[in-house]
């Protein structure tokens, strides 16, 4: 699995690269194409993870999402953040402000009182 024999040479089995996948007895390897969400490491898929995208195929990694957007595991977009009055944006997620200050819906920081 994941090496193949294209039979013209009998050095033995050739490995395939990694975003590619072979099964047993193959004379050559196959990409590996992955759904929306998903990428492609060490012959397999994977699922992307939170706060990252990948519109699929033979991608081999995700795609960080801006600052001011998050999204969900396995993604094939992301999403912006929007914080409501008295919250604040912090690492793609709405936190409370501290006590003391507020925002205003769609504000990115907290002002003193």
């Amino acid at each position: 699995v994941n090496t193949y024999n294209n039979q013209d040479t009998r050095s033995g089995c050739t490995s395939c690269s990694s975003t590619q996948t072979s099964f047993k007895g193959s004379t050559n390897c196959h990409d590996v194409s992955c759904d929306k969400g998903w990428y492609v490491r060490d012959h397999d898929c994977r699922k992307c993870p939170q706060n990252t995208y990948s519109i699929g195929g033979r991608s081999n990694r995700c795609t960080a999402c801006s600052s001011t957007y998050y999204s969900e595991t396995g993604s094939e977009s992301c999403s912006p953040v929007n914080c409501e009055g008295g919250e604040y944006l912090s690492n793609h997620r709405c936190q409370d402000c501290p006590q003391n200050t507020f925002s205003r819906a769609g504000d990115k920081s907290c002002t003193a009182c």
